[in-house]
């Protein structure tokens, strides 16, 4: 049986190395060639073929030898301050344009699943978002959606095959969730409650954002685009942090506005009070995938799992 190949992009990052987990443990369905960067464990990534560069000037040649079937591209240039990511993301799009240019030439054409975010959606309040809503991208997206614009391109004009995967929050032990919740319960034993908490959340764990990853390769269609997780399943951000308290065991501390940007910025605040009620019009394609943790509270218990040792010490 020929395996499935698969050229991957980003995956030494917090998604990505999730989704090396999951195909590591399918060597038998998929190859797998990565690009990477030099500093990782290599140790990990011994069953793929491996490429030490960036995607500014990776070897483009690679793509003709390797033939893929699909690229699952999650190669994000990052900045710091809202003019660090503006200039990333102009360079961004640079190579994103650099890398559709060459898969136009090729004679078979990969499927490229690009993984994004639904902070393209901007701050929607209390109506319920689908892929045909309208984007107006807040927080970090608002850079960052210039690299994105390519891929949309080819998707609106079908010049090439390109599906669009939206997640929500994700939540993992090196995502956002350690940044300003998991760190902030170690120092201050307390649950931060980020802004009023009115503000709906749609949240998928990083072990699940992988695997619907996959599943988009199996069983998506190009041309569209996936609002990913359980549709439909969210919760305001206060109750969020509710859950938080009640199973860590320790108390809510709200952090106003004002605390927010004066300890990070305006950008950060943006990101933790924008709105997404998270929804789809791919019915079957999500409900047809199995979730590995499917509550708010299955997710809540495996992310604070070493936190709660140190509390029960």
């Amino acid at each position: 049986m020929n395996r499935t190949k698969v050229f991957v992009l980003g995956g030494t990052g917090f998604i990505g190395s999730a989704l090396m987990d999951k195909l590591s443990q399918q060597l038998d369905k998929y190859e797998v060639w990565a690009l990477i960067h030099r500093n990782v464990n290599f140790r990990k990534l011994e069953c793929f073929n491996t490429f030490t560069g960036d995607l500014q000037s990776f070897d483009l040649s690679l793509l003709d030898k390797f033939e893929p079937d699909h690229i699952v591209h999650m190669a994000r240039m990052s900045g710091k301050g809202a003019k660090g990511r503006e200039k990333s993301a102009k360079k961004g799009a640079k190579a994103n344009q650099r890398l559709i240019k060459h898969l136009l030439s090729m004679q078979k054409k990969p499927v490229v699943h690009y993984v994004s975010g639904t902070l393209v959606y901007g701050d929607c309040g209390e109506k319920l978002v689908d892929e045909d809503s309208p984007i107006n991208p807040t927080g970090f997206a608002k850079e960052y959606i210039e690299a994105e614009r390519p891929w949309m391109e080819c998707i609106e004009k079908s010049t090439l095959p390109v599906s669009m995967l939206r997640p929500p929050w994700i939540m993992g032990t090196n995502s956002w969730f350690k940044t300003f919740f998991l760190n902030y319960m170690w120092k201050f034993k307390k649950v931060p409650v980020l802004g009023e908490g009115e503000n709906w959340m749609t949240i998928i764990d990083v072990v699940d954002c992988a695997g619907m990853i996959i599943h988009a390769l199996e069983n998506g269609k190009p041309g569209n685009y996936y609002n990913l997780g359980m549709p439909d399943n969210y919760l305001k951000h206060k109750d969020f942090a509710t859950k938080v308290s009640e199973i860590s065991g320790l108390p809510l501390d709200p952090l106003s506005k004002e605390k927010i940007i004066e300890k990070f910025d305006e950008t950060i605040y943006e990101a933790f009070t924008f709105s997404v009620k998270s929804s789809s019009k791919h019915r079957e394609f999500l409900d047809s995938y199995t979730f590995a943790y499917p509550t708010i509270e299955s997710m809540i218990q495996k992310n604070t799992a070493s936190l709660q040792k140190s509390v029960e010490v």
